[in-house]
């Protein structure tokens, strides 16, 4: 027997499995009734749930009842299509609610046949936090400058009226004396 050389393809598998597996971004894999046939340990750790209690549940496990009506809907037509990218809220084994940006695409076999769905999200409850703080200073500020211009407004008319008022009384003066 000989050296054999190893399998490229199958180190490939593994490589692609264990990056899947690693990233920080929250990653599962539906199969075509859009159950969960792979998680990632993101996943697992965003939305508390062990692998064996999500394995084969519908997504419908983790999606929040607070959506528009239709977007669940929505979202699997475009996915299978193609893709679909876009924000929803989603909630944990715990029952907390939470928004998350998630894109989906079609997995293809080398001849074009759909094989499942993926979909890889991020929660984005910090970064809506910090923009909706964001617009609420930006109005506080904006309101802040509208009243600074009245203020201005009114001490200009003062400063005028208190020159008129000087004006008139030196004129006066003036005239009688």
């Amino acid at each position: 027997m000989g050296i054999t050389k190893p399998d490229h393809g199958e180190e490939l598998r593994l490589l692609i499995a264990h990056a899947l597996e690693s990233v920080r971004e929250i990653v599962s894999i539906t199969d075509l009734d859009d159950r969960f046939t792979f998680v990632n340990q993101a996943f697992l750790n965003t939305y508390g749930y062990t692998r064996d209690e999500v394995l084969g549940q519908h997504v419908s496990l983790i999606a929040s009842p607070n959506n528009p009506p239709g977007l669940h809907s929505e979202i699997l037509a475009q996915s299978r299509t193609g893709g679909w990218k876009g924000e929803l809220l989603n909630r944990t084994k715990a029952g907390r609610e939470f928004r998350i940006a998630l894109s989906t695409s079609c997995i293809r076999d080398g001849t074009g046949k759909v094989l499942g769905l993926i979909g890889i999200a991020e929660d984005i409850t910090l970064r809506r936090q910090a923009a909706e703080a964001l617009v609420a200073r930006t109005r506080q500020l904006e309101a802040i400058r509208v009243i600074s211009e009245e203020i201005n407004r009114e001490l200009d008319l003062r400063t005028l009226l208190g020159l008129i008022h000087r004006r008139a009384a030196e004129l006066v003066g003036a005239e009688s004396g």
